[in-house]
């Protein structure tokens, strides 16, 4: 039995299957080495953005960081990983094009169809968080309502009005709006 072992073991050893794993390897490395300093590069770029929270509490603050930073770092690190293992899959001989591509593109098409709206919502709340517009506490006016913030999420932005109703609005539909809460209390400096 250990002969067949260690025939087995010097097969596997002399094939090609070593130098396509280390070369597995290196890719992945070197991707993650990638995805690590644009990942830097982007929280020195975002760092003003976020500096305009300074005087927000703490969890308002790490609610929004999480957003302004984490989906640009998730979209970089997608993109990287899939390249990395498309590479990997090279790599082995696996003849990606015929059978991966038109399947990806899609699975994104149908995907983006069918999400759009939901998508422009996130793309908008995104941009709410990013640009600070308003906090949980302001009171603001978005085209008939009128109400003080009591959530911001990525889709949707809740406001509660004088008569105690909650009212939740799509982030796609906040275009027009007025923030009553008067002077920023906020630092709006980089």
């Amino acid at each position: 039995m250990s002969e067949a072992f260690f025939a087995y073991f010097r097969r596997i050893w002399l094939s090609a299957l070593p130098g396509q794993l280390m070369r597995g390897i290196l890719v992945a490395a070197l991707f993650e080495v990638l995805v690590y300093l644009i990942n830097a590069r982007v929280r020195k770029a975002l760092a003003p953005a976020l500096a305009r929270d300074n005087s927000a509490d703490s969890a308002a603050r790490a609610a929004r960081r999480r957003i302004v930073l984490g989906i640009p770092m998730l979209l970089i690190r997608s993109v990287l990983y899939t390249a990395a293992i498309l590479m990997i899959l090279r790599i082995f001989r696996f003849r990606n094009e015929a059978d991966l591509y038109p399947v990806a593109l899609a699975v994104l098409v149908i995907g983006g169809i069918g999400a759009r709206q939901a998508l422009r919502d996130a793309v908008a709340g995104y941009f709410i968080h990013f640009d600070y517009l308003f906090a949980v506490g302001d009171e603001i006016t978005v085209g008939d309502h009128t109400g003080m913030v009591s959530e911001i999420g990525l889709r949707h932005t809740k406001l509660r009005t004088r008569d105690n109703q909650q009212i939740t609005i799509p982030n796609g539909q906040v275009r027009d709006m007025i923030n009553r809460t008067g002077p920023r209390r906020r630092n709006t400096q980089g």
